[in-house]
């Protein structure tokens, strides 16, 4: 279990459960960890699913009305980072583009008003994805008894005032949103969240590995616990594949053939064998680290409550996904998104910052707030010894 380390520690607040335990498969996701911390960086998508207005009828534009002049500026308005969108009207495959919205924004504000079939098929959809949703209906709406507990607001816009308050009321959920941990907003994630609190305490009390990844498919679909399956299988594959040739190599080097020929020659003891025995074991678990592994100490970093981290170097494929860990090690001692600006690592060897890297230098960089780049375009090589270290005073 040990070269499954990168997929075995997990930073949780779920009740009885440390926060170093388990698998990513049951987090929630990481970003809603993060989220709150990297809000400042990069605009956010608020998406809106909701009624579209009827072409044929040039007198109804209720709805571009609603999104143009009071949806799309409440959010825009907060000061938040938020950018407002929704969907244009249906043409070619617009449910592709749908989708990859209602997955990938931050917030999702849903119109319940007359409860439209496409709105409630795209509200289904992002309840099964995530949360962050706020459901809005306009008075007198008939809600069903299913969504009615989750409604945040019932509005009217016919007077200023109906308008403002439900600016307000946006405003106000978007802040909430982004200072804490987002609260139940559809019984799909309440499910969820209670199948993984259930295994989170079966893990908790009989600590047995292989039930646990048996029972992962109790709160993700099943293609989603296969694709990670096959992840996990691809990397142990490569870390096995690079070790079994480190072991050959070591077995088999010439410093190892001559000592064990010099033993047998001189017929040497039990202890002279078994010492040489150890020997030849050192030699080759330095040689798998140097082939497969990294080190990383991030005690230089936040002290007592660091430990130095023994990573297969092919489970990392790309330099965020090697920096995630690294933070998911040391949370809640350091906070998120400061890479390359708090802290970094450092060559031990060499004293080499590698600080240009990470979801800050991506989103400066790249345009985009994950860095893809291989881990040798960093400088990390398979071996290498690393040291999460402090910024400060360092040029």
């Amino acid at each position: 279990m040990a070269l499954l380390a990168p997929y075995s520690v997990l930073i949780t607040s779920w009740k009885g459960v440390s926060r170093r335990a388990i698998t990513p498969w049951l987090r929630l996701t990481t970003y809603q960890v993060l989220h709150a911390a990297g809000s400042k960086m990069r605009k956010k998508e608020c998406f809106v699913i909701m009624p579209f207005s009827d072409d044929d009828d040039p007198a109804d534009n209720r709805w571009d009305e609603l999104f143009e002049n009071n949806l799309k500026p409440a959010v825009e308005d907060t000061n938040l980072g938020y950018t407002c969108l929704r969907s244009l009207d249906p043409h070619g495959n617009f449910m592709q583009d749908i989708v990859t919205h209602l997955a990938n924004a931050e917030v999702v504000i849903a119109v319940l008003t007359e409860l439209r079939p496409n709105v409630m098929y795209e509200l289904g959809v992002r309840n099964a994805l995530r949360k962050r949703t706020i459901m809005l209906a306009e008075k007198g709406s008939f809600i069903p008894s299913d969504l009615s507990s989750f409604i945040a607001l019932s509005y009217s816009i016919k007077t200023k005032q109906g308008r403002d308050r439900l600016a307000k009321v946006i405003q106000k959920r978007l802040a909430q949103l982004d200072s804490e941990e987002p609260k139940s907003d559809n019984p799909v994630s309440d499910y969820l969240w209670q199948r993984a609190q259930d295994i989170c305490d079966d893990w908790h009390k009989n600590k047995n590995p292989q039930a646990l990844v048996l029972r992962i498919t109790d709160v993700l679909p099943s293609y989603a616990f296969q694709l990670g399956s096959l992840l996990n299988q691809i990397g142990q594959h490569l870390t096995y594949t690079r070790i079994e040739r480190s072991v050959r190599a070591s077995l088999a080097s010439s410093d190892t053939i001559t000592e064990v020929t010099t033993a047998g020659k001189r017929r040497g003891s039990k202890k002279e064998i078994s010492k040489l025995l150890a020997n030849v074991a050192d030699k080759t678990m330095e040689a798998i680290r140097e082939e497969g592994f990294l080190t990383i100490d991030t005690r230089p970093l936040i002290g007592k409550k660091g430990e130095i981290l023994q990573l297969p170097y092919d489970s990392f494929p790309s330099v965020s996904s090697l920096l995630d860990y690294v933070f998911r090690s040391m949370w809640p001692e350091i906070e998120a998104y400061a890479y390359g600006v708090k802290w970094a690592l450092v060559n031990a060897e060499s004293g080499r910052v590698l600080k240009d890297a990470g979801r800050t230098w991506a989103t400066q960089n790249t345009n985009k707030d994950f860095d893809d780049r291989p881990l040798s375009s960093m400088g990390v090589k398979p071996g290498m010894k690393l040291k999460a270290v402090t910024l400060r005073g360092r040029a």
